[in-house]
């Protein structure tokens, strides 16, 4: 799977269906969520290197190779831990110097990057995901903090908050209750 070109795909449906898509917004405020996530994507490399996509370091780094020859690498987060955990969407020097070694290292070469980009790596200490009714704000939902595995349970999640909102709550909801994150 290819998560951009199936987020893409999702999007157009829901746009489709008359949902709003807002993209190059800023988020005014933003709580406490974890490490930030960046990924580098490059020019188009002429040979076919990579067949499927590869993760190193139990999922901490990937990379895979586009249809029209790309490379996009990402992760390395960890090289710079002070500057990666913060809410604000923004590459970092080391983290991108260490991309742009990993990916020389890879394929043979130093490659041109096209773009760069960073997001936020929504990270829950108890690494499980806060799903379920705000606590003491009737009528307001999360899904979030799927600790790196939200393109599996992104919607996993989704349809637990729907069936919820819907009058038929899943007994799995409860194993991510937001207010467990809430001190008494």
């Amino acid at each position: 799977m290819q998560p951009a070109r199936l987020v893409r795909r999702l999007a157009r449906r829901a746009a489709e269906a008359g949902v709003e898509i807002r993209e190059r917004s800023r988020v005014g405020s933003a709580a406490e969520t974890g490490a930030e996530s960046v990924v580098v994507a490059t020019e188009p490399v002429a040979q076919k290197l990579f067949e499927t996509p590869h993760y190193g370091r139990h999922g901490f780094d990937y990379w895979h190779q586009t249809l029209d020859g790309r490379i996009v690498a990402g992760g390395f987060r960890d090289v710079s831990l002070q500057d990666e955990f913060t809410a604000n969407e923004v590459t970092t020097p080391v983290v991108q110097q260490a991309l742009e070694e990993f990916v020389e290292a890879l394929v043979g070469r130093c490659l041109r990057v096209d773009y760069r980009w960073a997001g936020i790596f929504g990270l829950v200490l108890d690494f499980l995901p806060v799903v379920g009714p705000v606590p003491d704000d009737d009528g307001l939902w999360v899904a979030g903090g799927y600790s790196g595995h939200g393109n599996v349970l992104g919607f996993a999640c989704g349809r637990l908050v729907a069936e919820a909102i819907l009058g038929r709550p899943d007994p799995l909801l409860d194993l991510f209750e937001p207010s467990r994150l809430v001190l008494a």
